[in-house]
């Protein structure tokens, strides 16, 4: 170490730092490289393909090293996932930042989440071929990417919420929700309703927001109630 008046040079201390930081970064590009290969293998042989073995010999590096940096079968789907959805996220800050209402906004974040579901090679390819590996990472096992949603909506949110469009008692978490499931359902889920494209999303989701509207309870009544009365069903089982 290089000593200076008893101290040591910025070169010398930063020296630490930097080592790591160059680690890090080693690591990371170890890492993509490796989901990148699983992504590949994935798509050439199916979500039943044993992947460290696949991974290896796409990769060139060892199938211990595979599992060291990501883990078992389906701690790298996991992993493929939740980049997959960070790229998701990272393309539509242009859509959650286009000027229009809240309802314009919220219309239009969910029908790109839709389409950009429907048309991920990787995600369709599971679903055709094993919805049972796919489909728990969407549902039962969804709480992480709900909160990976969370962090991205929050900020949008909150400015909409200060600068008024949206009352100050709105709770990120319950939008959030809302359009995870929304989104999810309509990309997971066959629909008795031919919904092909973004104009026919946007008719089905304002149809939706239409009755979420009408659906304010009276006072006295649920918001259980109040929805079935909206709907043109009378508590009850009577229709309007």
């Amino acid at each position: 170490m290089v000593v200076q008046g008893g101290a040591p040079t910025p070169s010398a201390a930063a020296s630490p730092a930097r080592g790591r930081a160059e680690s890090a970064s080693a690591d990371d590009q170890i890492r993509a490289r490796i989901l990148d290969a699983a992504y590949q293998c994935l798509m050439d042989s199916g979500y039943s393909t044993r992947l460290h073995a696949a991974i290896a010999e796409r990769s060139g590096y060892s199938r211990p090293t595979v599992y060291k940096y990501l883990g078992d079968q389906q701690a790298i789907i996991g992993a493929l996932v939740h980049r997959e959805l960070s790229r998701y996220f990272a393309i539509a800050q242009s859509v959650l930042t286009t000027p229009g209402s809240p309802r314009e906004r919220f219309v239009d974040a969910v029908v790109f989440s839709v389409q950009f579901g429907r048309q991920h090679p990787l995600l369709q390819k599971g679903l055709r071929e094993n919805p049972e590996v796919v489909l728990p990472w969407f549902t039962v096992n969804s709480g992480p990417m709900i909160n990976l949603c969370l962090n991205a909506l929050t900020p949008h949110i909150e400015l909409l919420v200060s600068v008024g469009e949206l009352p100050a008692r709105t709770d990120a978490r319950v939008i959030t929700e809302w359009t995870f499931r929304l989104a999810i359902s309509l990309v997971i889920s066959p629909s008795t309703l031919e919904l092909p494209d973004a104009d026919s999303l946007r008719a089905y989701l304002g149809a939706l927001l239409d009755i979420g509207g009408a659906t304010r309870p009276s006072a006295g009544s649920t918001v259980a109630s109040g929805a079935v009365v909206a709907a043109g069903v009378q508590p009850g089982g009577a229709t309007t």
